[in-house]
């Protein structure tokens, strides 16, 4: 994992996943992507919580073993982590963001009729705003489409978004990102696929014991396959294609001169 960060640390992919294990501390996944653009696990980490002191701990613990960390430039982490500004503390040269998937998940989740006494239209009207906000191409386009959600006097929804989104519009904004070094990385689904992975052969629930040792079986057993990916890779050989425009048509003429 060591070997693998320090030859790809521009992009730092964290995610958590619960029910592992039965004293149910949460395991957060970090990755990378390499040359081949393969997902790399770099590190993992077992905590009893997810608080800030706990989050600086660990990410302390992981520059001391890995000192190209001042080479991160992008961090891609969900919006409902805990203490992100705790990343970017300890990652001062790295910029933070929001999974475009989580934006509009937790979006829908939020802007509901009972959170924001609204009605249904209303709703949908928000909806469909915020998820052009997020698509946004360019600071002229957030900020005409902007302009147009103040302008639909939606003070709940308004408050929500002022309040949570648009301080931290560089973070989430599709326009805004990819002014930064995410080797193309819009979304989460990287971890989320291993995250899968981990829960299909890692019992709910888990003992301490046995969930380490499934653990390592299955990053062992990812390892394999990125390998076995990266040989398939030198085997392939390029197509030529003839230049021939009427491949057919020569072999009818050999065939007639064969039996003339």
């Amino acid at each position: 994992m060591q070997n693998i960060f320090d030859k790809y640390p521009e992009v730092l992919l964290i995610d958590t996943t619960y029910k592992l294990n039965d004293l149910r501390l949460p395991l957060l996944v970090l990755m990378c992507v390499d040359g081949n653009g393969e997902s790399e696990i770099t590190g993992l980490w077992i905590v009893s919580d997810e608080s800030k002191d706990t989050i600086q701990n660990m990410m302390q613990i992981f520059k001391r073993y890995n000192p190209k960390w001042e080479n991160v430039k992008c961090i891609m982490a969900d919006k409902d982590m805990k203490e992100r500004d705790t990343l970017c503390l300890e990652l001062p040269s790295a910029v933070i963001q929001i999974c475009l998937f989580h934006v509009l998940k937790t979006f829908k989740r939020e802007t509901t009729c009972e959170k924001l006494k609204i009605s249904a239209d209303e709703r949908l009207h928000a909806l469909e705003l915020l998820q052009k906000l997020t698509y946004s191409k360019s600071e002229t386009s957030y900020f005409e489409l902007y302009a147009e959600l103040k302008d639909t006097h939606l003070h709940r929804v308004l408050e929500y978004y002022d309040y949570n989104w648009h301080p931290i519009k560089e973070q989430w904004v599709e326009g805004y990102k990819t002014n930064v070094c995410n080797m193309l990385n819009r979304t989460n689904n990287r971890v989320e696929s291993i995250n899968q992975k981990l829960k299909s052969v890692i019992d709910k629930f888990s003992n301490i014991v046995d969930f380490f040792v499934d653990l390592m079986r299955c990053v062992k057993s990812l390892r394999i396959e990125r390998d076995h990916r990266a040989i398939l890779l030198f085997q392939k050989q390029k197509v030529v294609h003839s230049l021939c425009p009427q491949p057919y048509a020569i072999t009818e003429v050999f065939v007639d001169d064969l039996f003339a």
